[in-house]
């Protein structure tokens, strides 16, 4: 394996694998990774899962699109997500549920050595994200316009994810 590529999957692993953010003694859980872990959701996890992993998402194109410029998937899927985050929010109003801080400047990567590698955290990010979806999907007890919402992210994912893949090889 060239040099290059090999750091490139060693990063991944340590961003994929690395462990939980903590505060002090106490493990936050946050994004889709975390909620991938979670063993028994609840209707304000989830919630809350969905909207950080947004959170997640616009840090991420925030920091690759100040590095790199105005890659055009990105800044196509950052306004995406935007709108995504909207769909969101009366839900927690409705379900009187707290809204999650944003705290996702503390959980991105910002060493990424190359385009190509923003990418590939991008790729993970969506992948982990169709996964947490069709969890939330499973679980029948959440109200419909919950479940319609989430299979609305889902789909989204899923174009992210196909034009990620699409992208990336003009970077490599």
């Amino acid at each position: 394996m060239k040099p290059r590529m090999i750091c490139t999957v060693l990063f991944l692993f340590i961003m994929v694998f690395s462990p939980t953010h903590t505060t002090g003694n106490e493990s936050v859980k946050y994004g889709a990774r975390d909620a991938l872990k979670d063993s028994n959701i609840s209707l304000a996890e989830a919630l809350s899962y969905a909207l950080e992993d947004k959170y997640l998402k616009q840090a991420n194109f925030d920091y690759s699109i100040e590095k790199y410029g105005s890659i055009r998937p990105f800044v196509q899927m950052k306004i995406e997500d935007q709108h995504l985050i909207s769909t969101l929010l009366p839900l927690f109003k409705k379900y009187n549920i707290d809204l999650p801080k944003d705290r996702a400047r503390h959980y991105i990567k910002k060493d990424t050595e190359s385009l190509y590698q923003a990418f590939q955290i991008q790729i993970v990010r969506e992948k982990n994200a169709i996964k947490m979806y069709k969890k939330f999907l499973s679980i029948r007890e959440f109200p419909k316009d919950i479940l319609d919402t989430f299979q609305e992210q889902l789909i989204v994912s899923q174009k992210h994810l196909e034009a990620l893949e699409q992208n990336v090889i003009k970077y490599k």
